[in-house]
């Protein structure tokens, strides 16, 4: 007896969406792999040998994924960008006074909720633009959204909005850098960061007099 061809088609989408599912998985098992490595060692310790040794997979499986560690950094830096922009727009919907304020505190909690890593993706992000491998981070709609966050929260006009957000921008980025490179504890970047919202209202109100 022949098999209908509606049934044929059926199992044929069946096996694609099984085939696709374990690829994903294959694939998040390779990167929570590397990323423990990163915690361990740091960047540099990535291999494909060591991938495949930490994920329990045959090395080919790691080159069928990514041609060279780099890419796996790559695929963290982005992971990180997904969680940082999903942070970033969940506290600005989330209601209620300060938006800016509860924006920074919510991304230092989440940046720090997995410091190690979080550290060395962010210090890895422009070697890999250099190369051409650019990691998804913060992009347009992101400032778009802080632009309405520091009109909501009084700290900007319409019409000022792009020089505010140039300076919550210089001023976020360099407190991340100096909590990435070691110079501020997890303690004390979540306590700058608090304060973000109450310092730039300082620099609007100071821009305002002047």
């Amino acid at each position: 007896m022949y098999e209908s061809s509606e049934n044929m088609s059926s199992r044929k989408v069946a096996r694609v969406e099984r085939a696709t599912v374990e690829l994903r998985e294959t694939r998040a098992n390779l990167l929570e792999a590397a990323a423990k490595l990163i915690r361990i060692s740091g960047v540099h310790s990535l291999t494909h040998a060591a991938i495949a040794a930490e994920a329990g997979v045959a090395r080919q499986s790691v080159y069928r994924y990514f041609k060279d560690p780099e890419e796996v950094v790559v695929a963290l830096a982005e992971n990180l960008g997904v969680v940082v922009r999903d942070t970033f727009n969940t506290s600005f919907e989330d209601g209620g006074p300060d938006p800016l304020a509860r924006t920074s505190k919510a991304l230092a909690s989440m940046l720090v909720s997995d410091s190690v890593l979080n550290k060395a993706l962010y210090l890895s992000a422009p070697l890999l633009m250099a190369q051409g491998k650019s990691p998804v981070f913060p992009n347009e709609k992101n400032e778009e959204a802080l632009g309405r966050q520091l009109e909501a929260s009084g700290l900007a006009e319409s019409s000022e909005g792009t020089d505010m957000l140039d300076i919550v921008g210089t001023y976020f980025y360099g407190l991340v850098y100096k909590w990435a490179t070691g110079s501020k504890s997890d303690k004390e970047f979540c306590a700058a960061m608090g304060r973000l919202a109450s310092d730039i209202a300082e620099v609007a109100a100071g821009r305002r007099e002047g």
